[in-house]
């Protein structure tokens, strides 16, 4: 998802690097991380459709959009989103028409939970803009588990 013509952009930057680690995105609670690569390589492979999903329904996941507030030091200091963290910078210039990834899976005997993976900033944009929808795929429990990997518990 690199951005050549954002070069000032940490994220943007991040991407252009020739050897960073693949992309992941780790859960919170229940010690699971989702392999983003693999997700995105068993899309194509299946040949998924990306499906319209409501972006207000997104809301939660990126808590836009309060505008960034700003200490004496400088640094960036609004309440942490219950989801994912959010570059403010970023969202301005990301691409809100390449479809996000939802997964589904079951969290300690809690139920079944569905959430954006991959596409934070272009939900948090498509809330700025006011678009009402985002294409999305999404995995179901069987394929998202393909792509989970879960911290082994103490015992």
């Amino acid at each position: 998802m690199a951005n050549r013509q954002f070069p000032s952009c940490p994220l943007c930057a991040y991407w252009e690097k020739p050897n960073r680690r693949g992309e992941r995105f780790q859960l919170g609670w229940g010690g699971i991380t989702l392999n983003i690569d693999r997700a995105r390589k068993l899309i194509d492979e299946l040949g998924l459709i990306p499906q319209p999903i409501e972006t207000e329904q997104l809301r939660s996941f990126v808590t836009w959009p309060k505008p960034p507030e700003v200490n004496e030091a400088g640094q960036q200091v609004n309440h942490i989103p219950r989801w994912a963290s959010i570059n403010y910078e970023h969202v301005a210039h990301v691409d809100r028409t390449v479809p996000i990834i939802i997964a589904t899976f079951e969290l300690d005997g809690t139920g079944r939970h569905h959430g954006p993976i991959d596409g934070h900033h272009r939900i948090a944009r498509a809330l700025r803009d006011g678009q009402l929808e985002i294409p999305a795929f999404i995995l179901d429990e069987q394929r998202t588990k393909k792509i989970m990997r879960r911290r082994r518990t103490e015992r």
